[in-house]
């Protein structure tokens, strides 16, 4: 039996839309913020109890019980908003692994969520709860070198019902270094209370609202890959994967007299198609290195649309370089550098939709050092103070410091 709590509360401030250019960076007119005194507040709170051991007949049972609780205040005195939001999620999940190579498990979680207006007589504007979770069953077999494994989950939400999805998984032994890989499967994903409820919210140089109309996405998706390890030193992956997904929720920004509207939609149809590579190589046994690149092209294309399009916020490229160092002191360092290609703020960007973000590269920097029950640390963000955005008009910030505590009990 084992208990798990997690708090954490953060206080920022959320200065809103700025339309300088990167290309117009002067280290001021990137800094001018729409509001400068509006302030968001979040807090989270995380309570699991945790079981694992035996029932019935000595049968392996994992069982948790949990409560999630968060709070998100917005405040922005300019327009008169002084907004809470308060989401609770409280479930509980068990896995039996019963004989035979089956495991059978389920879940059932009970959301909760509210947005009061604290400026117009604590006004509950919006209280709407859900009740979803499910069950599944997975059956492993084993033959020769060949693995597989077959499972069938039932996914239930109050709102949108039922969706039955099968899935499969093969892992094929070729060598004792070699090892072919393929999955297939259907998910089931359905709206947030944010996607749906969110109430209008106006900003002066933008909104944003739900879309009760949302429907539940649905998505059938496979990948085939190989990998290949030596001597406990190496390990390479490389993965072709494809999903079609029908409804795909998508927030879309459009523009009109200078304001900037977002809005979820379902998207009639849209896949993603792409590979990925990954490569781990331990040079020594405290120093070891890793390299993945990732290239997908997210298409989509809506009811009334002929062609396919890249659709917003989607960079075809990504590539990740981490080098991590474990030192007998106890001291860690990890240096990771990032690569991301352009994307543009519109589906269909390249057709002249939207703005183009140009592609950045980042390098952080963390080290930390184990003391006792906790664990100090020191990190410095974008140290080379790159200029870029991953949403059109919000300027992320160059280079940052922080540094702090983490305890375990």
């Amino acid at each position: 039996i084992g208990m798990k709590v997690f708090y954490l509360t953060d206080d920022i401030g959320c200065p809103g839309t700025n339309t300088t250019l990167i290309t117009d960076y002067d280290g001021s007119n990137e800094r001018l913020t729409a509001d400068p005194n509006s302030r968001q507040t979040d807090s989270k709170l995380y309570t699991q109890i945790r079981y694992d051991g035996n029932a019935v007949n000595n049968t392996p049972l994992h069982l948790a019980i949990f409560n999630r609780v968060e709070n998100r205040t917005f405040k922005l005195p300019t327009w008169g908003t002084d907004d809470l939001y308060e989401t609770i999620v409280t479930g509980i999940n068990a896995q039996a692994d019963i004989e035979e190579g089956f495991i059978a498990g389920g879940d059932i979680k009970y959301d909760m969520f509210k947005r009061i207006d604290r400026n117009n007589d604590d006004n509950l504007d919006t209280d709407r709860t859900a009740l979803n979770g499910s069950v599944f069953l997975q059956k492993v077999f084993s033959m020769n070198k060949l693995r597989s494994t077959f499972g069938l989950r039932d996914d239930y939400h109050s709102a949108f019902k039922n969706q039955l999805n099968p899935s499969v998984v093969l892992e094929c032994e070729i060598s004792d270094n070699l090892e072919l890989t393929g999955n297939a499967g259907r998910a089931f994903r359905t709206p947030t209370f944010e996607d749906l409820y969110s109430p209008f919210s106006s900003w002066g140089t933008g909104d944003t609202q739900g879309n009760e109309q949302l429907v539940p996405e649905t998505a059938w998706s496979g990948d085939i890959g190989v990998k290949y390890y030596s001597n406990n030193k190496f390990l390479g992956k490389l993965t072709f994967f494809y999903s079609n997904i029908t409804n795909l929720i998508n927030w879309s920004t459009t523009f009109e007299d200078a304001i900037m509207h977002m809005r979820p939609e379902n998207i009639g149809n849209a896949y993603n198609l792409g590979l990925e590579a990954e490569f781990k190589h331990f040079i020594t046994e405290d120093i070891s290195h890793q390299l993945n690149y990732t290239f997908a092209n997210n298409m989509g294309k809506g009811e009334f649309d002929i062609d396919f399009t890249l659709l917003n916020y989607s960079p075809q490229h990504n590539m990740n370089y981490s080098l991590d160092f474990s030192l007998p002191s106890k001291t860690h360092l990890l240096v990771n550098a990032k690569l991301v290609s352009n994307q543009w703020s519109a589906s269909g960007g390249s057709a002249g939709f939207g703005i183009e973000l140009p592609a950045y590269f980042l390098v952080n920097l963390r080290i930390s050092q184990k003391a006792g029950p906790g664990e100090l640390y020191l990190a410095a963000n974008n140290i080379l103070n790159t200029k870029y955005q991953t949403r059109a008009y919000y300027p992320l910030p160059g280079s940052t410091y922080e540094g702090g505590v983490n305890l375990r009990f």
